[in-house]
């Protein structure tokens, strides 16, 4: 049994690693598999979508339980030979062809009529019970049933339509990655700044909390999220001197222009040097690459392009 998912491609090393860490929890990063054409396939033992509740994507198009897969031309005789009765259990479904290089040797139309040659009755194109995606990747077609899909008004959520805005806030569909990647219940953003990781963890069911240095973020921070009825516990903190016990720290360094490496540098390792006496946990965001201090392994290091002096580092570390 497998899950297929299809992902964000302008974000696909972010999407990689969070699709892993909503199928395996945390230790994702043991599993090597790789996306073709926007697509990763990931070995599952459970087709229950839990879990998709639980960590919803933030850059997943959408999530498919694999039932069967074929060479694409033997897309017909596969799909006419599944015991679709069994499968579908009386429940109406939809099929949806997704084939983004066009070499399916079917159209949609085709696909859903050899299902109703064997289960007639039961398609249903308004309010259907199941839906049947047929994914073509390159030699291969996969036949399963949806899952999850992504419905999450991310692109709402944008930082100049927020009340209070900031202009380092990452889109909030990375916010909901990176919070995903902890793989953590309890997150602390000790760098909060306007709330834009707060906004999304709250989101996603996580119990958050942050800090920031500055007075007049905590104040951006608790309006932004309260406009969505979150209402995160906040405090004024460097994150060099406190930091509260929690399963895993998320958070984006802060940068701007007048931030300089060095500056940067000391600050990273001042915080986690702190952070080890906090958590075993921290996904950081940076806008530079830097060395990672003693006491942490790096599990996972991910880059996300902003523009062209800019490409932000994501760093997923554990505690020695």
């Amino acid at each position: 049994m497998s899950f297929l998912f299809l992902l964000n491609q302008k974000e696909l090393e972010l999407a990689v690693c969070e699709a892993k860490a909503v199928v395996f929890k945390w230790g994702w990063w043991r599993h090597h598999e790789r996306p073709t054409g926007g697509v990763l396939l990931l070995p599952s033992e459970r087709a229950r979508d839990t879990r998709f509740r639980d960590a919803p994507p933030g850059l997943s198009h959408r999530a498919v339980n694999v039932i069967a897969s074929c060479p694409r031309g033997n897309l017909r005789t596969t799909m006419a030979a599944l015991p679709w009765h069994r499968i579908l259990k009386k429940k109406t479904y939809l099929v949806r062809l997704t084939d983004d290089a066009k070499t399916s040797p079917l159209s949609e139309r085709e696909c859903a009529n050899v299902i109703i040659a064997s289960y007639p009755g039961h398609a249903d194109l308004d309010a259907p019970n199941t839906i049947i995606d047929i994914v073509v990747v390159g030699d291969t077609a996969y036949i399963g049933l949806r899952l999850w899909e992504q419905s999450e008004r991310f692109e709402g959520r944008r930082a100049h339509l927020l009340p209070q805005m900031h202009p380092s806030m990452m889109h909030p569909a990375i916010a909901r990655a990176i919070v995903n990647i902890s793989c953590a219940r309890k997150v602390h953003d000790p760098f909060c700044g306007a709330g834009g990781l707060l906004l999304e963890a709250g989101l996603a069911g996580r119990h958050a909390s942050g800090a920031d240095i500055e007075s007049s973020m905590l104040t951006k921070a608790r309006q932004n999220c309260s406009k969505f009825g979150l209402h995160p516990l906040l405090r004024i903190a460097d994150a060099t001197v406190w930091l509260p016990r929690t399963q895993a720290i998320v958070t984006d360094m802060p940068y701007g222009k007048n931030t300089k490496p060095v500056a940067l540098s000391v600050l990273f390792e001042a915080f986690l040097h702190r952070a080890a006496q906090s958590t075993r946990r921290v996904v950081v965001g940076l806008p530079i690459a830097l060395p990672i201090p003693s006491g942490w392994v790096l599990r996972a290091h991910m880059t996300s392009y902003v523009h062209k002096s800019m490409t932000k580092h994501f760093y997923a570390l554990e505690r020695e």
